[in-house]
């Protein structure tokens, strides 16, 4: 934490990649702030009083597992240092019970996380397949498109010519009636 009696040192640590701006402004905001708190920071007096009342108690400590050593062959404890290493103990298995159930946790979702993964690879994979034959089908449909788009003008052009010829056709036999009417009423 900042502040207290303490002096305080802050390193600001910013990244220049554009994925990292949101977290870089934020840790500029915040050391601009911090840099703004005022320690007054005092030599850490302890009083005589509170030594010697430490020191004794050390020293009664040290008394009554001299006893409990002298009393016994071997290495003895004395009471309080045994309920307070069973208590230490007691809460080590405890923590180590919540981690490895924390680890038993994270270990399925590792798997599920896995296993998802391996469907959307697989879904990927089959999504490009049908991509790629998709995009041949449409390949092959439009050169066909192209193929018949060609005969379809060339039909045009064959039928604007036929019209043509058709037309003309009817002109010369209307001219070839009326020459003919003419021949014979003359």
């Amino acid at each position: 934490s900042l502040g207290g009696r303490t002096k305080t040192c802050i390193i600001a640590t910013v990244s220049p990649a554009k994925s990292n701006l949101e977290e870089t402004i934020s840790t500029l905001d915040y050391a601009f702030r911090a840099k703004n708190i005022r320690n007054k920071p005092q030599v850490s007096m302890i009083s005589k009083k509170r030594l010697l009342r430490d020191f004794t108690s050390e020293i009664e400590k040290l008394k009554s597992e001299l006893i409990a050593t002298r009393q016994r062959n071997g290495v003895y404890l004395s009471n309080d240092q045994y309920e307070e290493i069973t208590v230490q103990s007691e809460s080590r298995r405890i923590l180590t019970e919540e981690q490895n159930a924390r680890i038993e946790t994270m270990e399925v979702s590792l798997r599920n996380k896995v296993q998802e993964l391996f469907n959307l690879t697989n879904n990927l994979t089959m999504l490009r397949r049908d991509n790629d034959s998709t995009r041949a089908t449409l390949d092959s449909t439009k050169d066909l498109l192209f193929k018949t788009e060609a005969v379809l003008q060339d039909t045009r052009e064959m039928l604007d010519d036929e019209t043509a010829l058709r037309k003309s056709h009817q002109e010369t036999e209307g001219r070839l009636k009326n020459i003919g009417t003419q021949l014979i009423s003359t």
